[in-house]
């Protein structure tokens, strides 16, 4: 019988151990060479979106097989009659009414979104019954867990995919800052400025778009730069089209440029944020001020616990005042606003004297259960020494502090201050020299409550300390290279024609401006010989529109003007970003702590962006009801047209009539403490 036996050739052990399986694809390589939403994956394994069973992914053929059994077939479909449509599968539909049904719940999550308010208020009774009986097709509107899960993130698509049209092709300024939020999560948002005058809002002002949010495991320049790098890649970003990247002064921000990002992006220049910088300055200059800021807090702390307090208060200054003057409450100086602590200061070097008796009235209402802030206010007012340190100080910091804060609120502000940022900081770091050199005759207006000498000593160098802490600051920043583009900055503003007065217009030291190697020689000659001090000669009422000159010349400075469409409009700071995270610390309140990172990425980027739009719209309607008339644009316009070459003449810094805002690059002049806007 051994002969019917089939024999099978022996096999070595290893050789049995081989597979012809694949070993090196997953299951989620598997499910993403099938269309979206036909598998997923749970703990490695691949399902069935339709059938809710385990399919073999190592074999293609088991998986094929299985989308062409007619069970399969079967439950696909019935999944695809009870599936809430979603926006682009709706947009495909014929009728009028899904038509409708889904521009209205477009238009729905839009508001929502940009107003900040929540998905789920849909749901509210009274809400419900509004849109049904108020708004047109509003009973279309599902609910919040409809909203959320079929059209939010398709809303958020179709906003996405527009953004990448605007940014298409454009040279760009990428600005980058991270958030601890409350739950703990590092959240880095990237943000992008498009560089040219045509990009511009109608009044002037940078439009800076939310790409992407990013939630890190961990902030350094490694997750830094893949993120900003992921983002770029994600909307199809030329590398040689991001000319400026923008952070904050931290090192891994820095080294995530150094090691990375300049490799990426051969023609960007990093620019540490001049807020930022600034900030830093101001707090160095109020550290010393301690018995200024104990004050503050202690009177602002008075009322933190909600009571009748802020009535009383507010009746106390409407009888201790002029009828008519305004009454308000002291500001917070703890509060994120940079200024806080300084407006906080000037609002009590106005009053102070006043809220003793104020103090007297509330300890009168019950010593016993005064807090411990009213009660070592009462022992301020009782120190006769500390209340003329106090006086003294809140004097000085009242002629002082506002110069400050105008350069605070200038470096915030939306319009581009690239070609003006060197000379705003050498002006700001001349006034903080000057300043540190005070005389007791300089202080006399802080000196007139019967000081001792001492006392005057102490104070004196606590003023001179203030100031030269400030300027030790910022000249580590603006000096000593802490600003990675302070030579960068230093060259733009020749673009301004405003600063060509007394400065070196040589071609060949433009050394550190990316792109300016195409400039033509002659270009650049006829530009600072010719058209840009004839313009500046020709303006006599000492207003200046840059876009307006730059385009009247781009005919007869084509590559110049490119260049500076470019860098005229560069971003310096990252306030943008900081707004954002302000924007999203509202979308993430107490009662919205669950929402997945999906979810507020989606509802970030449309709250964001869809208000910069509207805000856009706002401007352009408010432009277009504006009555033309004859303004300072005309009369520039017709100075810079194309002229004959005139004679060889020297020019004359006494021929511009131009009232400059910062002081030329020779021509250091400090801010007095009387004009702080000089």
């Amino acid at each position: 019988m051994d002969k019917f036996v089939v024999k099978t050739p022996s096999t070595s052990s290893e050789e049995k151990k081989k597979s012809h399986l694949p070993v090196n694809i997953s299951a989620n390589d598997r499910a993403r060479k099938y269309p979206e939403g036909t598998f997923h994956v749970d703990d490695d394994l691949l399902f069935c979106s339709s059938c809710n069973i385990v399919v073999d992914h190592l074999r293609k053929c088991v998986v094929d097989k299985h989308l062409e059994a007619e069970s399969h077939k079967r439950n696909a479909e019935k999944n695809a009659v009870g599936k809430q449509k979603t926006l682009k599968t709706v947009l495909n539909c014929k009728t009028t009414a899904q038509i409708e049904k889904v521009r209205i719940c477009q238009q729905w999550i839009k508001v929502c979104t940009a107003a900040n308010i929540p998905l789920h208020k849909s749901d509210n009774p009274l809400m419900r019954e509004f849109l049904q009986s108020r708004v047109v097709n509003g009973g279309a509107i599902p609910k919040c867990s409809q909203l959320r899960d079929y059209y939010l993130f398709d809303v958020y698509q179709a906003e996405k995919a527009d953004l990448k049209e605007i940014i298409k092709n454009k040279r760009l300024a990428l600005i980058a800052d991270e958030l601890s939020d409350d739950e703990g999560r590092y959240v880095l948002d990237v943000m992008a400025v498009c560089l040219d005058f045509d990009e511009l809002s109608f009044n002037g002002n940078s439009v800076a778009y939310l790409l992407d949010t990013h939630f890190l495991t961990a902030t350094n320049n490694r997750t830094v730069s893949q993120a900003v790098v992921k983002t770029v890649h994600e909307y199809g970003i030329d590398y040689d089209d991001v000319r400026v990247f923008n952070s904050d002064n931290v090192v891994y921000m820095k080294r995530a440029f150094s090691d990375t990002l300049s490799c990426l992006f051969p023609l960007c220049v990093h620019i540490t944020c001049h807020s930022h910088i600034v900030n830093l300055v101001a707090s160095d200059f109020k550290k010393g001020f301690k018995e200024v800021t104990e004050f503050v807090k202690c009177f602002r702390n008075l009322f933190f616990v909600p009571s009748g307090r802020k009535s009383r208060f507010l009746n106390f200054l409407r009888r201790a005042l002029r009828p008519g003057d305004s009454v308000t409450m002291p500001p917070n100086p703890t509060t994120k606003s940079w200024s806080a602590w300084f407006d906080a200061i000037l609002y009590h070097a106005e009053f102070y004297l006043l809220f003793e008796d104020f103090v007297q009235e509330e300890l009168d209402r019950g010593r016993n259960t005064a807090s411990n802030s009213l009660l070592r206010l009462e022992e301020m007012y009782q120190d006769e020494r500390f209340m003329k340190k106090l006086g003294a100080q809140l004097k000085f910091l009242k002629v002082k502090a506002p110069t400050l804060m105008v350069y605070l609120n200038y470096f915030q502000e939306r319009m581009p201050h690239a070609t003006q940022a060197h000379a705003k900081m050498e002006s700001l770091l001349q006034y903080l020299h000057d300043n540190a050199k005070v005389e007791e005759e300089d202080l006399e207006f802080c000196f007139d409550g019967g000081l001792t000498c001492q006392e005057k000593t102490e104070l004196m160098f606590l003023f001179s300390s203030a100031f030269n802490d400030a300027h030790a600051k910022l000249y580590k920043y603006f000096v000593d290279g802490a600003q990675p583009a302070s030579k960068f900055l230093e060259q733009i503003q020749l673009l301004d024609l405003r600063n060509l007065i007394d400065a070196d217009l040589n071609f060949d030291s433009m050394d550190s401006i990316p792109g300016f190697e195409a400039v033509p020689r002659d270009e650049w000659n006829l530009y600072v010989n010719h058209l840009g001090p004839l313009a500046v000669k020709h303006n006599k009422d000492g207003k200046f529109d840059l876009a307006l000159f730059w385009k009247s010349k781009e005919s007869n400075l084509p590559k110049l003007y490119k260049l500076a469409s470019c860098y005229c409009t560069s971003t310096i700071g990252s306030c943008d970003v900081e707004r954002s995270f302000s924007a999203y610390s509202e979308i993430l309140d107490e009662k919205r702590r669950s929402l997945d990172e999906s979810t507020i990425k989606a509802f970030h980027f449309l709250n964001w962006n869809l208000q910069m739009r509207y805000s856009n719209e706002q401007e352009r309607e408010q432009q277009s009801k504006r009555k033309t008339a004859p303004s300072c644009s005309a009369t520039l316009n017709e100075s810079v047209k194309a002229t004959p070459a005139p004679k060889e003449e020297p020019v004359q810094s006494e021929g511009n009539e131009f009232p400059r805002l910062f002081t030329s690059q020779k021509k250091k002049n400090s801010i007095s403490p009387d004009s702080p806007t000089s």
